[in-house]
């Protein structure tokens, strides 16, 4: 008997112990090699905890910006794209700053930038990785300020990245292997 509930634990654990793991990569869309014609918008760090990408074209779209980054494993990828419409506070619907992603040639989205109220994870789509490097394009479709913060590469449908402000920074910080702040003690 005790051999039978051992067993059945350990396939348990198995099944259920792999469903739990997700490979995932987080990457910073200000980190990307090639800008393209998208600026690094520094001006909202203290709102946002980081830096976003800004096409600001006027009305033009402006060109690319790319980067390659290693996936961790091959397989299927939920992506979400932490992205904001920033004309929600004005207007209702979707806003003027559309742009797209595309994985190794494979258009992932072209619908990004243009819903919410505020800054959000936007599920972007699904890619099959055969290969674990990767070759990420932005696509300005607008000129109309889009903006892109990050892009979230995940094996898990449901393992949607936090947007509550400090629990989004701890994130960051662990999926970028990155230290906390040193806590400040100010005696006067």
């Amino acid at each position: 008997m005790i051999k039978k509930i051992i067993y059945i634990s350990l396939i348990w654990m198995v099944f259920h112990g792999a469903s739990l793991h997700a490979a995932s990569l987080l990457v910073e869309a200000e980190s990307f090699t090639e800008k393209g014609g998208w600026v690094v918008d520094q001006q909202f760090m203290d709102l946002m905890g980081s830096p976003y990408l800004l096409a600001h074209g006027l009305g033009s779209p402006v060109e690319n910006a790319s980067t390659n980054v290693q996936l961790p494993e091959n397989g299927t990828y939920y992506i979400f794209v932490r992205t904001y419409n920033w004309t929600s506070p004005w207007q209702e619907g979707e806003g003027p700053g559309l742009f797209g992603l595309s994985v190794n040639g494979k258009k992932i989205s072209y619908r990004l930038g243009i819903i919410g109220n505020q800054w959000i994870w936007q599920y972007a789509g699904q890619y099959q990785a055969t290969e674990k490097n990767i070759h990420i394009v932005l696509h300005d479709l607008k000129g109309f300020d889009g903006r892109c913060d990050a892009i979230y590469f995940t094996t898990r449908k449901d393992d949607i990245p936090p947007s509550d402000m400090a629990a989004l920074n701890n994130f960051r910080r662990a999926k970028l292997g990155l230290l906390a702040p040193p806590k400040q003690n100010h005696m006067i």
